[in-house]
């Protein structure tokens, strides 16, 4: 997206150093990583960043008016609804594609939503690793809102576990260790202190 960065990204990037990086990935937590790993992230300049914020900003404001849940309740069948659910999602993934508006100019056209939370210590971890290994330009960041690595985990600890006792908090998948993105389970599990069940564990005990 910068082109002096990403040439210089380029130039100082080799296949060696590559296999290198995959391989701290997977020893970091002694885990394999079952899916692709990109060689490079992307560097945003200030203009396509603010764009990014924009659009996910308006669509958030649409999915807070009071009347989106029961606009939007006639999409779900009804055996697919739950009991005692949050007033509203504590994630959200936003993608985005970039493409060029009708003057040429890069512009980010939504791709999907997504509400779950099994990508947020995976890309804390990832971001880390690339600064590690690779060349990452002063002044750039992962991170928004003046976060770092050590506030990002933390209130990612806030709001995974918040006031509850450790005990009582879970990571809860159907199969999560054959789930491709099961080393973000790990991740959370390896600085959060989160234990990792299977739904088929889950018993009921009384009431």
């Amino acid at each position: 997206m910068i082109q002096s960065v990403r040439e210089k990204y380029n130039a100082e990037f080799n296949p060696e150093k590559y296999k290198e990086f995959l391989e701290a990935l997977e020893k970091t937590y002694n885990k394999e990583v079952v899916f692709r790993v990109a060689e490079t992230p992307i560097f945003v300049d200030k203009i396509l960043r603010q764009k990014l914020i924009d659009a996910s900003e308006q669509i958030v404001d649409i999915i807070c008016k009071p009347d989106f849940k029961e606009a939007s309740q006639r999409a779900i069948p009804a055996q697919y609804n739950v009991k005692n659910e949050n007033d509203h999602t504590h994630f959200i993934c936003i993608d985005f594609a970039i493409c060029k508006d009708e003057k040429g100019e890069l512009t980010p056209q939504l791709i999907e939503l997504q509400g779950f939370a099994s990508l947020y210590s995976w890309q804390w971890f990832i971001s880390k690793m690339y600064k590690e290994y690779f060349y990452c330009p002063e002044g750039f960041s992962p991170y928004f809102s003046g976060l770092n690595d050590k506030t990002y985990l933390d209130l990612l600890r806030k709001v995974l576990i918040g006031k509850h006792e450790l005990e009582n908090v879970v990571l809860l998948e159907l199969r999560p260790h054959e789930q491709k993105t099961r080393i973000d389970f790990y991740i959370a599990n390896a600085e959060l202190g989160i234990n990792i069940v299977c739904l088929s564990e889950v018993i009921q005990r009384e009431n």
